[in-house]
């Protein structure tokens, strides 16, 4: 009976355990499911659509370049991150770094303008009412204007906003939070001409155009997003503001049609640079840390000016353009010029780098040290590194060149050792076998010329004697880069 009895006991115990372990698998199993609904409920908010898309992005992995294009008329090469972005008439793509297409949308816009952010886009119709959000693998929001679009932006921090048009006013901007809910209307009497919003901040900046006195009078306004008033403003008389930009630092640029303005979160005037009464041909800006100019006409005069300075308006380089250009790039090391039949890579003071032969390549956008390149055909890439071999400078040439001088003495310090010691050597074994020493010497034929060595090695070639001007590769001998 005493068996029976533990058995029993033994039987009720695995019981109760077997209960217990159900009891905490139900209760785990409740919690995951709590969780995934409240995962879903806030989606929106942990934004995990973008970063399911991110991830897919960094692991999937394509043929390699070139890949042959979709379709439709391309107007607009960007990156979103290390992504690139094709603009077309009809649809917007993305393709990671080994040529993988991340996206494939119809914008189904007239007049498409993109703006690319580090992480995300926006896309809208100018003269149109829609409106689009997206990131680097897919649409995440769109939204249909009552009125028509003039001008759109987005930060960093997840808000983005659209200037349209408004039934009582010349214009009004929207903006909205990452959650895609209207955070700030503003309603504007002036036309809107640009505006910005802030990367760190619930804040924009806003420029406006009136005419006073028979002239231009452009006006830049700051606001806060929970303050339902101006709380700077800056007038520019005489002057058309075609742009601003948030910078780092909270500081604002002001592109108008005279001179380049920086300006603080206060919009106090920090620095300027004037065009000098010279035509803006065009600008390009690498987010906010380069800034390029070229000024001047080339169909008017047959040369351009070209111009770059760094966030702060400080001057990096200057340099003439002696031919038409269709597209300008900029990066932390190079300028790119497109034109017609070549595209050129030099520094910013406008030493070739490379100078790439290349016909009906209509955008450039550098990435890292690859440069994406679109033709009516293909995108491809090529490696900015291998292409640019950075060239000494003075200071290390004339180092270079002491160098080579210093071992040129040693070398002939050293054979003039040697020979001594030949000498000396075979006038020992003279002495030994009982011949003239001087005789044997005269004998000795004469050494080769001293200067004539050191004319030769100290003359450079006729190739050397030119002035380097980077690799110049032909694109029909040229091999696609895996």
């Amino acid at each position: 009976m005493a068996t029976l009895t533990d058995l029993e006991k033994v039987r009720k115990s695995r019981a109760r355990r077997r209960t217990i372990r159900n009891l905490l698998a139900l209760a785990v199993v409740g919690i995951l499911v709590y969780g995934a609904v409240i995962l879903v409920e806030k989606a929106s908010e942990l934004d995990l659509q973008s970063a399911y898309g991110d991830l897919k992005a960094e692991l999937a992995t394509g043929a390699g370049y070139p890949v042959d294009l979709p379709g439709g008329k391309m107007s607009r090469l960007a990156n979103v991150e290390d992504s690139i972005v094709l603009l077309s008439d009809t649809n917007i793509y993305t393709y990671n770094s080994t040529g993988k297409q991340l996206m494939n949308e119809q914008h189904g816009m007239g007049k498409p303008v993109l703006v690319t952010g580090k992480k995300k886009m926006i896309l809208y119709d100018r003269g149109g009412k829609k409106f689009a959000l997206y990131s680097r693998t897919g649409l995440v929001n769109t939204i249909d204007m009552e009125n028509m679009i003039y001008a759109g932006d987005l930060a960093e921090n997840g808000n983005y906003a659209v200037a349209t048009g408004a039934s009582e006013y010349a214009a009004q901007i929207i903006a909205f939070n990452k959650n895609d809910e209207e955070i700030f209307r503003f309603s504007s009497k002036e036309p809107i001409i640009d505006f910005t919003l802030s990367d760190n901040r619930n804040s924009m900046a806003v420029a406006t155009v009136d005419v006073q006195d028979g002239q231009f009078k452009s006006t830049l306004s700051q606001y806060q997003f929970n303050v339902e008033q101006k709380l700077n403003s800056f007038d520019l008389m005489d002057e058309l503001i075609l742009s601003v930009e948030a910078l780092e630092n909270n500081m604002i640029r002001i592109i108008t049609d005279k001179r380049a303005i920086l300006m603080d979160d206060n919009l106090k005037e920090l620095s300027d640079v004037s065009y000098n009464n010279k035509p803006l041909d065009r600008i390009a800006g690498e987010l906010g840390s380069r800034l390029v100019f070229v000024l001047g006409s080339y169909d008017q005069q047959k040369e351009l000016s070209c111009e770059v300075y760094d966030q702060w308006l400080n001057l990096l380089g200057e340099f003439p353009i002696d031919h038409s250009i269709t597209n300008i790039e900029v990066d932390e090391q190079y300028i790119y010029l497109l034109s017609k039949d070549q595209i050129e890579i030099c520094s910013y003071d406008g030493q070739p780098a490379a100078q790439i032969k290349m016909n009906n390549v209509y955008h450039i956008q550098p990435i890292g040290e690859t440069l994406y390149y679109c033709t009516n055909d293909i995108i491809d890439t090529l490696n900015i590194t291998k292409l640019c071999t950075p060239a000494s400078s003075d200071g290390e040439k004339s180092s270079q060149k002491e160098d080579s001088s210093s071992q040129r003495d040693e070398e002939e310090e050293k054979s003039q050792i040697e020979a001594s010691s030949e000498d000396v050597s075979s006038s020992e074994e003279q002495s030994n076998s009982g011949e003239d020493p001087s005789s044997q010497r005269e004998s000795l034929p004469e050494p080769a010329s001293a200067p004539e060595q050191e004319n030769s090695d100290t003359q450079p070639s006729s190739s050397q004697q030119e002035t380097s001007s980077g690799p110049l590769l032909d694109y029909d001998n040229l091999e696609p880069e895996a």
